[in-house]
């Protein structure tokens, strides 16, 4: 059964005719479309990033293989290139979990709480005014405003994962050129 749907079996349908009424039904009806509209742009900014951070991982990935490997000449320093391979290990590692994050992130959940264009007809046929078909509108937009709340915690959740998946990437990534720097030193 649809939002109104009992309004209307139980022929109890509230006066909404009053100015004062329809002037609540409108502010409702365009404060929820505009918090519809800045949620599937948070999920539209999301899938950039997520598209930003394979990208970049994808990069990385090409470049790890320039990262320095020291060949193991002196005892004393033998423990340093252990840590050089260790870390463009480490650096590979945290590039494949930033990507599968992203990923996930990008799988497409469903959602679809829209009213059809076929209930709407039906309701013309019901309903005295226009703000009876706003009314279920409202309705099933606040359905669809939670599932869009979920979508973008979901989604947001996968970008702050890869990002610090990303980030320890990187600062491994550059502990092995320090590393790798201080080798002539010692």
């Amino acid at each position: 059964m649809g939002s109104l749907d009992f309004l209307f079996s139980a022929m109890i349908i509230p006066d909404i005719e009053s100015d004062e009424d329809k002037e609540r039904i409108s502010f409702i009806y365009d404060y929820i479309k505009r918090s519809i509209e800045s949620n599937e742009n948070s999920l539209r900014s999301s899938d950039t990033k997520l598209a930003s951070i394979i990208a970049l991982s994808g990069t990385y990935l090409l470049l790890i293989k320039t990262l320095p490997i020291k060949p193991f000449t002196e005892e004393a320093i033998s423990y340093t290139c252990y840590s050089l391979i260790f870390l463009k290990i480490l650096v590979c590692i945290c590039l494949i979990i930033a990507i599968i994050f992203a990923f996930v992130g990008f799988i497409p959940k469903k959602y679809n709480n829209e009213t059809s264009p076929s209930r709407l007809i039906e309701l013309r046929n019901k309903c005295k005014t226009t703000q009876y078909i706003k009314l279920e509108i409202i309705y099933t937009w606040l359905e669809e405003l939670d599932e869009f709340d979920r979508l973008r915690d979901d989604k947001a959740k996968y970008v702050k994962y890869s990002l610090i998946s990303l980030s320890a990437a990187a600062i491994s990534a550059t502990l092995n050129l320090l590393l790798a720097s201080l080798i002539p030193i010692l």
